[in-house]
């Protein structure tokens, strides 16, 4: 069924679900920012604040993997196919998501926070071709606007 815009409801359903993946991506790169002084408190040491140098590998962890994965997993979507790849990056990037909220102290965060960039280091790239995929050619320049915002 194709809609009045000429875009199928299976293609929206698509590009919206790759659009909400990479905005979950991104906003989890960023949003620990304004957590880590919860954070410090969170996973004191002798009721003292966990360091600056400590929470600083929270946000390095993510986004060292996010940087040193995005281009190895994004070939392994090209060799393998994009779906089960972007789908196994979803699975990951959740399952991490929780171990991150139960998080017992900061070392066990840093280790989730490893394996949930690799999650988005899936997603991203893959994400990308799927959305081109799926979209209809003259609407592919609004939707990869929506995929970088």
């Amino acid at each position: 069924m194709t809609s009045v815009v000429g875009f199928s409801n299976r293609s929206r359903v698509a590009a919206g679900v790759v659009v909400l993946a990479v905005f979950m991506t991104n906003l989890d790169l960023w949003i620990v920012n304004v957590a880590l002084p919860a954070m410090g408190a969170s996973f004191s040491h002798g009721g003292r604040p966990a360091s600056l140098a400590d929470l600083s590998w929270v946000l390095n962890a993510y986004a060292i993997t996010l940087a040193a994965l995005l281009v190895v997993l994004g070939r392994v979507g090209d060799r393998v196919g994009q779906r089960p790849v972007f789908i196994a990056g979803i699975v990951v990037f959740t399952g991490a998501s929780v171990v991150c909220a139960l998080a017992p102290d900061l070392w066990v965060l840093v280790v989730a926070r490893v394996v949930q960039a690799a999650g988005a280091a899936a997603q991203l790239p893959t994400s990308l071709a799927l959305l081109l995929a799926s979209v209809p050619a003259e609407r592919r320049t609004g939707a990869t606007r929506a995929w970088a915002a």
